[in-house]
């Protein structure tokens, strides 16, 4: 008997009522013995237990009875006495078969997972939607010390009670691991076991972490973080997650890269992807189907292949070129002999290397893609049809510009023009009789006239000109004097016109060149901190005011690094009641060479959001608003504060452009909202309008408008990511690497923030539609592929005008096929290729 034997705490409940039920019965057996031996009755001692057991419990089979009138008499007393006795009984009864029920063992299909920690309804949900989807014959087991009612309450749930259990462990130890079966487990999902204030969170993940590796070795482990201070700790089969970091680097990317959450989520919450192509979504006729479109990118997957021996000594950028004429989009590759995930586009591949791929589900290209490379098959006969139809009137210095994101040719959000206007250029035919006539220059206004591109009202007035032209002079029935004048009046209003249309672009490329090098051309993002907890204190101690102080440093350091390395001409303004000493404020302009706007303040106060909204003259110059909240611990009223100030700064945004700006101007700000709840989205502005995705959307929050747009963002919307990193261990380095994920237990170090001032805070680049107009997304593809080093990943594309939603709200596909057509104002998203590589 050992005080580690949970046995023992059972028996020791039971000990006392226990004892006095053995004594009571031998000692009645002993007096009832000696009685009945004295009156001339000789009784066997096992006779004499037999018969007051009997007797006692009521059964009195009558084989056995007292001889004497003191027999009777010693029988009802020993009655009475164990009857005083029989509630004590029926409770230890009562209480060790709740017990035995409370903490029962796992009974269910072994190979099963174990999520140990506490989750919340909809996080349970979405493990157990995405186990099913991925392991249709697995089962979960989830563990903790409590869970809430409504937590337990989906084990009673007709689609999940037959595929998961709820076991109440209350230490994690050797009985509790047997209790679990994890010896026959296929992983195991470690959480926080409670909610607390600062990293100790994290040490109770840690501890966790070493009991399980302890007792089972070769157990895999995912363990989810908040902070990642113990990231570097973390070895052998253990595959990390950090809340905070990951979900504050998100959240900062999607101030100007909105379409970088839906595409990341999307990849790793694949349960409720549906939905059927139809035959022309990728012609100019499905160009304004955005509900299939959306479906296409959500049933996108991403797994691993090892590369065909074909490919074994090429670059990866021939590899990225030849894979995606199978709509098959490489966006890394894990070295074969470092075991090192990069993104090299002139990397040599090697034999063994494997290849992070993404695509379609339903099609399953990749399968078709290898089978045909298998066979030494080279497939490049349509290589030529794309990445050379593109406006080509920009100068080469400009399209080789390094810095790609601050050139005016790649930066998108510098128009917001309506997508019912946008640019028609002329046909073929109507072009090619333009460039046959000799009174046509080869240049105007130094323009290439294959180059001149036309808005709608242009290109209708130029067509009917060529045609006015064309029966000028080839009208049988006029003079030959009259032909040629009116064929003079024509080519004077034509070579106007093409003069017109080229001095206006000219200008609006020079308006553009001259805004890229005004130094006053900054782009401004609004932080907002608010506070969510003002029913408990927010910090209990000084050692946790240290801890919540210099995390929230290093998040606000880490969410502008961000900004920086998508756009580097930007600064920031920050509303806190957070208070920040005067040497983080130097540190941070030494860092960024830019002072920080930091502003004592409440984002619940309309006054105090209207005065960072203002305080650089013009609303409009604020680009991306973020509203998040740094203060630890539990939220007081879940998510409903951040709705409250989130709707407030709307109002505030409209009513400014109504007020200042007018209707016309209206710029593409993005308001990102950090939620505690993934279920929440479903609240965020704006909502669909047709009650089947309406209906939809409450049921599943990546059918929200609000999370389609990239307007919010919530770290238990990658709880799935786990699950898919024991289908496939790249998944997470794939997201590591893209996030650039590799120093967070380095946060103390001040040094290291300045050291990392040049280096690229994450992957993901953009590259406007506007100025090179390209025509398809195989165009898009060829070109950031041979001459930017970029590999497309996908287009942020308006919502159609007859939707009606406000300001320029967007949606992303993932992944088309590179013959979809282009709009004039989408944007493509594309990953460097420049090699930055993750461990």
């Amino acid at each position: 008997m050992t005080t580690r034997n949970r046995k023992i705490d059972l028996v020791r409940l039971a000990a006392g009522p226990l004892t006095v039920f053995v004594c009571m019965v031998f000692t009645a057996s002993g007096i009832f013995r000696i009685d009945q031996t004295f009156q001339g009755y000789p009784v066997n001692f096992a006779v004499s237990v037999y018969f007051i057991v009997v007797t006692v419990t009521t059964v009195g089979f009558g084989d056995v009875t007292a001889k004497t009138k003191d027999g009777y008499a010693i029988v009802m007393v020993i009655i009475f006495i164990f009857i005083s006795k029989m509630p004590t009984f029926i409770t230890v009864i009562r209480s060790t078969a709740k017990i035995l029920k409370a903490f029962r063992s796992y009974k269910g299909r072994k190979n099963h997972f174990i999520v140990y920690g506490l989750v919340t309804r909809e996080e349970a949900i979405s493990i157990l939607d995405e186990v099913f989807c991925l392991y249709p014959m697995k089962s979960v087991c989830f563990c903790n010390k409590e869970f809430d009612p409504d937590v337990s309450s989906i084990g009673r749930h007709p689609t999940y009670r037959l595929r998961c259990t709820f076991l109440l462990i209350d230490n994690l130890d050797a009985f509790s691991l047997k209790r679990m079966q994890a010896s026959e487990a296929a992983g195991v999902i470690i959480f926080p076991i409670r909610e607390g204030y600062s990293s100790r969170v994290d040490d109770d993940v840690m501890l966790s972490s070493l009991i399980f590796e302890r007792f089972l070795p070769d157990l895999s482990q995912y363990v989810w973080l908040r902070y990642g201070l113990h990231v570097k700790l973390l070895k052998g089969l253990r595959a990390s997650v950090t809340d905070e970091h990951v979900k504050k680097n998100i959240m900062a990317t999607s101030l100007l890269l909105p379409g970088v959450i839906p595409f990341l989520v999307n990849l790793v919450r694949t349960a409720w992807a549906q939905g059927e192509e139809p035959e022309n979504l990728w012609t100019a006729d499905g160009m304004r189907d955005w509900r299939s479109h959306y479906e296409y990118s959500r049933r996108n997957v991403l797994s691993s292949c090892v590369i065909p021996d074909k490919f074994v000594g090429t670059t990866l950028r021939e590899v990225v070129s030849q894979f995606k004429r199978f709509d098959v989009l490489i966006v890394a590759v894990e070295e074969y002999a470092r075991q090192v995930m990069s993104l090299d586009l002139n990397y040599v591949i090697n034999e063994g290397d494997v290849l992070m791929a993404i695509y379609e589900r339903n099609r399953n290209r990749l399968a078709e893609a290898l089978q045909t490379f298998s066979l030494n098959v080279t497939v490049d006969g349509d290589k030529a049809a794309y990445g050379e139809n593109y406006c080509k009137n920009v100068g080469v210095d400009d399209l080789l510009r390094r810095d790609m994101n601050s050139s005016f040719l790649f930066y998108p959000y510098s128009s917001a023009h309506d997508v019912s206007t946008m640019a028609v250029d002329l046909t073929d035919e109507a072009r090619s009789k333009l460039m046959s006539y000799p009174f046509v220059p080869s240049h105007v206004n130094d323009v290439p006239v294959e180059d001149i591109r036309f808005d709608e009202r242009s290109a209708h007035k130029m067509a009917d000109l060529i045609k006015r032209y064309e029966y000028a002079v080839n009208d049988a029935f006029t003079s030959t004097e009259e032909k040629f004048s009116l064929a003079t009046s024509v080519e004077g209003m034509i070579l106007s016109l093409l003069s017109e249309v080229t001095n206006e672009q000219v200008n609006v490329l020079s308006d553009e060149r001259s805004e890229r090098d005004n130094p006053d051309s900054e782009e401004v993002f609004l932080f907002i901190d608010q506070t969510t907890s003002i029913l408990r204190k927010t910090s209990v101690s000084i050692y946790e005011d240290v801890i919540s102080q210099t995390i929230a440093q290093y998040e606000l350091y880490v969410m502008f690094q961000c900004i920086r390395s998508v756009h580097a001409n930007s600064k920031l303004s920050l509303l806190t009641l957070r208070k920040y000493a005067p040497e983080f404020l130097t540190t941070w302009q030494s860092i960024f060479n830019s002072p920080i706007r930091y502003i004592r303040g409440q984002g619940s106060l309309d006054a105090h959001v209207s005065y960072a909204l203002g305080a650089e003259g013009r609303a409009s110059k604020v680009r991306g608003i973020l509203l998040y909240c740094s203060q630890m611990g539990p939220r007081d009223f879940g998510d409903v504060p951040i709705f409250s100030v989130e709707n407030s700064i709307r109002e505030l945004l409209e009513w400014n452009v109504k007020n200042r700006e007018g209707l016309d101007e209206v710029p593409e700000q993005n308001i990102v909202v950090e939620l505690q709840s993934l279920t929440s989205s479903v609240k965020v502005t704006p909502f669909h309008n047709d009650m089947v995705w309406r209906e939809r959307g409450e049921q599943n929050f990546q059918d929200t408008l609000a999370f389609m747009m990239g307007r919010c963002f919530s770290s238990s919307m990658l709880l799935p990511l786990m699950v898919h990193c024991h289908r496939d261990s790249r998944i997470a380095k794939f997201f590591e690497l893209v996030l650039n994920l590799s120093s967070t237990a380095t946060m103390f170090d001040k040094t290291m923030w300045s050291s990392r001032l040049n280096e690229s805070q994450i992957l993901f680049k953009l590259c406007g539609n506007k100025f090179l107009q390209f025509e398809t997304f195989g165009d898009a593809f060829e070109f950031l592929l041979s001459k930017r080093s970029c590999v497309a990943i996908g287009v942020f594309r308006p919502f159609p005008a007859s939707e009606g939603l406000d300001s320029c709200p967007r949606y992303f596909i993932t992944n088309p096929p590179l013959c979809t057509p282009l709009l004039t104002d989408d944007i493509i998203y594309c990953l460097d290729g420049n090699g930055l590589a993750k461990k």
